[in-house]
């Protein structure tokens, strides 16, 4: 079971600390948790906060797709994942949270892939965090996404996408998120695989990065790269989407 961001199994009180700006008289007794966002598809909403909310938020943009070429000399490099970052904070009744999820770039039937989209929180602090979306594959490797972030945002970088070969070559595997994070994508002929989804291992357990695509394979959730094309009749694989994972807490 995913340890909840205050020490709180599934809800249920045992082992709680105040975060950071909550007053140490309620330590007492744990906060509910009263409900869980969980988005892996682009979407854009905004949360209205309607009571004293603790809330742990976990963002990812969308990842890129992977490169198409049959020519046997370019390569098919795979998709980058997307960044990554998390913040926790309190809110007050009445205060906003917007969000904006990036989509996973679009497979293609020939040259570079399409990155993915950019995931962008507005904070009821009016402080804004963007995880950037991976880039699409190329004829070499391509870095993960990043983010830009406050120093009061934790951030995560995707995992690479792997480098094409030529000449009948295997290509590269795409990187393994950061923060163990979704694995890479494997390479093929000519062609590599998409970077796995950034992680946050280290902070909440138990939950699932999307793996990176292997060859015309789409990449997994929480915004991995698709893996490259390198023959004909298919396309390369789309990138994942970017998600959004917030838990809430009741004061």
């Amino acid at each position: 079971m995913a340890r909840n961001p205050y020490g709180v199994m599934g809800g249920v009180g045992g082992g709680w600390a105040a975060p950071l700006g909550m007053p140490t008289k309620r330590a007492r007794n744990a906060p509910r948790l009263y409900r869980v966002v969980d988005l892996n598809a682009a979407a854009s909403d905004t949360i209205v906060f309607q009571r004293m909310t603790a809330f742990e938020l976990f963002a990812w943009a969308g990842g890129g797709s992977g490169r198409y070429d049959t020519s046997g000399a370019g390569g098919a490099g795979g998709g980058a994942a997307g960044g990554a970052f998390r913040r926790s904070m309190i809110a007050t009744p009445g205060q906003r949270l917007a969000y904006s999820i990036g989509a996973g770039g679009a497979a293609v039937g020939s040259g570079n892939g399409n990155p993915g989209g950019d995931t962008v929180i507005t904070f009821p602090d009016g402080l804004i965090g963007r995880a950037l979306g991976g880039g699409g594959g190329q004829v070499g490797a391509t870095s993960g996404g990043g983010y830009q972030i406050t120093g009061q945002m934790v951030g995560a970088l995707g995992g690479a996408g792997g480098a094409g070969a030529s000449g009948g070559a295997t290509g590269s595997a795409g990187g393994t998120g950061a923060d163990s994070g979704g694995a890479g994508g494997s390479g093929g002929v000519n062609l590599g695989g998409g970077g796995g989804a950034a992680g946050f291992a280290s902070y909440l357990e138990g939950l699932t990065y999307g793996a990176g695509g292997g060859d015309s394979t789409a990449g997994g959730a929480r915004g991995a790269g698709g893996g490259g094309r390198a023959t004909a009749g298919s396309t390369s694989g789309a990138g994942g989407s970017g998600g959004l994972l917030v838990y809430l807490f009741e004061l």
